[in-house]
């Protein structure tokens, strides 16, 4: 087995070591990367949930090809589907397993330990073309059902229109108007969106960096909402909040996303916070009075298509998904965690005051 980690950080691929026992014994920070997660210690069955494409769990199959080791010493390249806290990916495995060679044991005691040589060493390695299909897929799917609803409001409207060109009065013509607007407003919205999910995968989000004003960007947002009749926004904002260099309209975007998030998966006030952090630059706070976010939904929450429970036909999906590629373009950290008093959701980001 291999007993070195120093070894396995050198390996380019996620690697863990099971021992004999099934128990994961070792693994590099690219596997915990993967995971989101530290499986060292745990059963490799339960640490590492692998299937196949017809949901076959892969370490019963090799149970069965155990009491044989010499004759299946290496597992060629496999494609499955790696479970994860955001969800399930698409890797590759190779494994390669080391017979037994301590044979000094008695044969009716349980091993305390995993013999030298024995167990299984896994690599598993992103299968890049599936979760592009998988991505394109989704995305299609996505954009079709969000482009329905709007295009077929329009259709009918403008129809609408059409046959009662005469017969409308001012007031009644001016009100399938601003219903078109909206609905053009939203399907501009979803294009937008995509086309930034677009350039944070491709990791080439442009920013023109400049001295920008958390603050006053977030007292521009509750401005802007109060014109919309939103009054439930508040924002506390330290005075010596420090600027940052960033690109002033994508954390206008990041900052929108987050309060537009909060006022409809939340309830009650919204709550941004601004202040310096003697760590990471400055800190941003925003939070709700709503139900909140279940700690074992937290991790996924700014995946791609990720919607609420409460109406997953609300959105696009793509809204916490820019904001995080937003923050981490800025070399800064997001994440969310529960409100002591309320017990709503809190998004916490950080961003450094220096490009």
């Amino acid at each position: 087995m291999i007993d070195d980690t120093a070894v396995l950080e050198t390996l380019p691929d996620p690697v863990a070591v099971v021992d004999a026992r099934g128990i994961v014994a070792a693994t590099n920070e690219r596997l915990r990367r993967l995971l989101r997660a530290d499986p060292t210690g745990q059963p490799a069955e339960s640490a590492l949930v692998l299937t196949d494409g017809s949901g076959q769990d892969w370490w019963a199959c090799q149970r069965a090809q155990a009491a044989e080791p010499t004759l299946h010493a290496r597992v060629p390249e496999t494609p499955l589907w790696l479970a994860t806290a955001a969800g399930e990916r698409p890797v590759l495995l190779t494994a390669a397993r080391a017979p037994d060679r301590a044979p000094d044991r008695a044969p009716d005691r349980a091993p305390d330990r995993a013999p030298d040589g024995g167990g299984l060493v896994v690599a598993l390695r992103p299968d890049r073309r599936r979760a592009h299909e998988a991505t394109h897929a989704d995305l299609v799917a996505t954009v079709a059902n969000e482009l329905h609803g709007p295009v077929t409001t329009i259709r009918g409207l403008v129809s609408q229109l059409q046959a009662g060109d005469r017969g409308l009065s001012p007031e009644h013509r001016g009100y399938l108007l601003s219903m078109i607007g909206t609905d053009a407003e939203r399907v501009a919205r979803l294009l937008a969106e995509v086309v930034e999910a677009s350039r944070i995968d491709a990791g080439g989000l442009p920013l023109e960096r400049e001295p920008v004003d958390v603050a006053a960007l977030a007292r521009e947002i509750v401005d802007r909402r109060g014109l919309d009749g939103t009054q439930r926004i508040a924002v506390q904002a330290a005075d010596d909040a420090p600027h940052v260099e960033g690109d002033r309209g994508r954390l206008d975007q990041a900052l929108r996303n987050l309060v537009d998030n909060a006022l409809t998966h939340g309830a009650g006030a919204v709550t941004i916070t601004v202040a310096g952090d003697d760590e990471d630059g400055l800190l941003v706070r925003v939070a709700d009075e709503g139900p909140g976010i279940a700690p074992a939904d937290r991790p996924r929450v700014f995946g791609k298509f990720v919607r609420g429970h409460e109406d997953p036909r609300r959105g696009s999906g793509l809204g916490l998904y820019i904001v995080r590629g937003i923050v981490e373009a800025h070399r800064g950290r997001i994440w969310v965690e529960e409100a002591p008093d309320s017990g709503g959701a809190v998004f916490c980001l950080t961003l450094p005051t220096h490009a």
